[in-house]
């Protein structure tokens, strides 16, 4: 039995719908959890004007990103092809992470919460939309 279903890349695919929704319940779980527990690694201060501008860069950035993956066939193709560049990828995006919350915890920990709670929303209407084609 394979973790991911075959046509878990395809857009109207009710399976990889279902394994996006869950690697951002992932996301907002780790994430969320380093904003509540922040005094153990860094400090996450919560302010009006922190809290606006991650929602205004996350917004559209979880928007650019989900249109990316569900619009653009050549990603489609590029996560369904060779593994390796799949891990060389993934490992680029995980040390960009590490030195962005080293250089900016508090932004990046918003920004990423902000992020994954819109592209929600966003990738459940890019499934409808392709369903529906």
């Amino acid at each position: 039995m394979a973790v991911l279903p075959d046509d878990w890349a395809e857009p109207d695919s009710p399976a990889g719908t279902l394994v996006d929704l869950g690697w951002l319940a992932l996301c907002l779980i780790g994430f969320g959890a380093l904003a509540l527990v922040e005094p153990l690694f860094f400090e996450v201060p919560l302010t009006t004007t922190r809290v606006v501008v991650s929602v205004l860069v996350g917004v559209p950035l979880a928007v650019a990103l989900v249109g990316l993956f569900s619009e653009s066939e050549r990603v489609r193709t590029y996560w369904t092809g060779n593994a390796t560049r799949r891990f060389v990828a993934l490992f680029a995006f995980i040390m960009a992470m590490q030195l962005a919350l080293r250089l900016a915890p508090g932004w990046t920990v918003l920004v990423t919460l902000a992020t994954a709670v819109a592209a929600v929303p966003v990738r459940v209407a890019a499934y409808y939309r392709h369903r529906e084609r």
